[in-house]
């Protein structure tokens, strides 16, 4: 490292670079902690991940977490592993955040009938304290299961979508997506449903004028009466679903949406085929040609989760599932891409991968996965762990606007804020924190021109 002369350097801007050296060895890792002894009595069915109220949520099919009785749903702060109450009865497939009008609340979703012994049919609302169902819930001759939640505003306002593989909710013929309606306890249907399972939602503005719309995936080959394979298209203006091009050749798993430095793309996970590869199971939509294309070199399995993450070398797109190599390259059920090409994560899971989800614990932030191994690069994380990756090095003092450099527009800034902050803690031209911005503020971003 190079030479420092502290008695020429701000302390501010020495404290800078000592922090960007020693970040210089930092590499992204695995941490096995949250995964040791993790979620004990998993099966391979079910595995979900959700951040709520400072809280990451685990769903399932396990029995503890952290050595602790955690029936099918528990929630780590970072530290330590709780349970909600008594758990369900059965598997916890999907969760996330609400308000339903009364507060922030966490929504969940499995083929469970109770909640902390309270009916609750495959559909549950935890306040925090305690659990309460969703109406009647769903069901199915064959024996309903709910999936997933997703919030969407259809230009009224937020409204809470369901999915899975049920027929009807609220004794509501819905077709395996409905919306609830917390004010009046009720469901109703998304423009006739599916004719088949819908494992996955999300939200996203194609860019071509219509707005953000609903994108779904599945096991289904038609929505709303209309032909689509395994992917579709909800118009909230239009109330209208349609099909992405020739859809893909079998389940889509997982939905996201990922910018590799050409705006913002939707992509999907799977058990398919894309763009005539042979196997493919993750693509990229193009909404202007109407085609899906490949990522790169084809996977050898499925994939069952997508999740979008910064470990450090920029925003990335992360798969997990069951595959072991893309192309000739072994990457053991997870791997990142980062716009041009897969590279694997350190020595990766034994077992597969399900869930993924992005939670900022006491280290920072993380990108958590949940699955059914037992190593994860050959030490023992039962269910879980976490890969973590490098902070941001810290601005130079001085680099107001986190441009690289600190100069002229640095200057106004401070300048426009001269004299007493307002507010001790908002008040970035305070460089030297006393709450005050004057000469001294003015001389460190001086000495840092450039």
């Amino acid at each position: 490292m190079q030479r420092i002369c502290s008695e020429r350097l701000p302390l501010a801007a020495l404290v800078a670079l000592v922090a960007s050296a020693a970040m210089a060895d930092c590499q992204p890792h695995w941490d096995h902690t949250i995964g040791q002894p993790g979620l004990g009595g998993q099966s391979p069915n079910g595995l979900s991940l959700a951040v709520h109220d400072g809280w990451l949520y685990a769903g399932g099919m396990f029995a503890t977490a952290g050595g602790i009785d955690a029936s099918r749903i528990a929630r780590w702060n970072g530290v330590v592993w709780w349970p909600l109450l008594t758990g369900m009865n059965q598997t916890v497939w999907g969760m996330n955040s609400f308000d339903d009008g009364s507060g922030e609340a966490l929504f969940i979703a499995g083929n469970f009938t109770a909640a902390a012994g309270l009916p609750a049919e495959k559909l549950a609302r935890w306040s925090g304290t305690q659990f309460s169902p969703l109406g009647e819930g769903v069901s199915d001759v064959g024996g309903a299961a709910a999936i997933g939640f997703l919030p969407f505003d259809e230009g009224n306002g937020e409204t809470l979508f369901v999915n899975g593989n049920f027929t009807h909710a609220g004794g509501v013929l819905v077709n395996y997506i409905a919306r609830w309606h917390p004010d009046s306890q009720s469901y109703s249907s998304v423009g006739g449903g599916m004719n088949n399972q819908v494992n996955t939602m999300i939200a996203f503005d194609d860019g071509l004028g219509g707005g953000e719309q609903l994108y779904v995936g599945g096991w289904f080959t038609t929505a709303g009466g209309v032909p689509a394979n395994r992917v579709a298209r909800w118009d909230p203006s239009l109330q209208t679903w349609s099909p992405l091009g020739n859809g893909l050749e079998g389940p889509v798993l997982a939905l996201a949406v990922f910018d590799d430095g050409n705006g913002p793309a939707l992509y999907a996970g799977g058990a398919f085929e894309a763009g005539g590869a042979d196997h493919d199971y993750v693509a990229r939509w193009d909404p202007a040609a109407e085609t899906w294309s490949q990522l790169g070199e084809s996977m050898d399995s499925q994939v069952n989760a997508l999740a979008v993450f910064d470990d450090g070398g920029g925003q990335a797109l992360y798969a997990s599932g069951l595959f072991q190599n893309i192309g000739d390259v072994p990457a053991s059920r997870i791997s990142r891409w980062d716009g041009e090409q897969w590279t694997a994560l350190a020595g990766g899971l034994d077992g597969s991968g399900r869930a993924m989800v992005v939670y900022e614990d006491s280290m920072g932030s993380a990108l958590y996965v949940a699955g059914t191994f037992d190593e994860v690069d050959g030490v023992p994380a039962s269910g879980i762990v976490a890969w973590r990756g490098c902070p941001a090095p810290p601005l130079t003092p001085g680099d107001l606007n986190g441009d690289g450099a600190v100069d002229v527009a640095d200057l106004l800034t401070l300048l426009a804020d001269w004299g007493p902050c307002r507010s001790c803690t908002s008040c970035p031209a305070d460089l030297t924190g006393d709450c005050n911005v004057g000469v001294t503020d003015l001389l460190l971003l001086l000495s840092n021109w450039g």
